[in-house]
């Protein structure tokens, strides 16, 4: 049974459809071959050079050879958000946000990635929507 909800993806500008992503996977390019990984233990995604960093919510972070620029168009955008040249946030682990001269979100692992300033409404505007959606999904 698929359960779909709805909302508003500030960052697109539209409307969009969410879907219960536990089966959803991304191929990742890890030492030398493709392995298929299941998106909703991906935490976030770092940039390191030409290099991605993937970090996951209870392992270790692996590193692909193929860059973050690759990823983020393999991701499922209604889950993960660009707010930072260096870092693809999973929404549904992010916990809170701090704001101040620089705003950063503090990621379920404790991490706390950078939000660009040009970034930080949009951000803050899907960050309260998509609250609202896991609080509903959680009930």
């Amino acid at each position: 049974m698929k359960t779909n909800y709805s909302f508003f993806n500030w960052g697109l500008g539209k409307k969009i459809t969410l879907l219960k992503y536990n089966k959803r996977t991304v191929k990742v390019y890890l030492d030398r071959e493709w392995k298929e990984l299941k998106v909703r233990d991906i935490e976030f995604l770092e940039s390191d050079g030409s290099y991605c960093i993937i970090h996951f919510v209870n392992q270790k972070p692996v590193v692909s050879s193929l860059g973050l620029a690759y990823y983020s168009k393999q991701l499922p955008v209604n889950f993960f958000g660009k707010y930072h040249r260096s870092f693809v946030f999973n929404r549904w682990f992010v916990e809170n946000f701090i704001t101040g001269k620089t705003w950063t979100a503090t990621m379920k692992s404790g991490h706390q990635l950078p939000v660009s300033d040009k970034l930080e409404t949009e951000f803050k505007e899907d960050y309260f929507e998509f609250q609202k959606l896991k609080k509903n999904v959680e009930e």
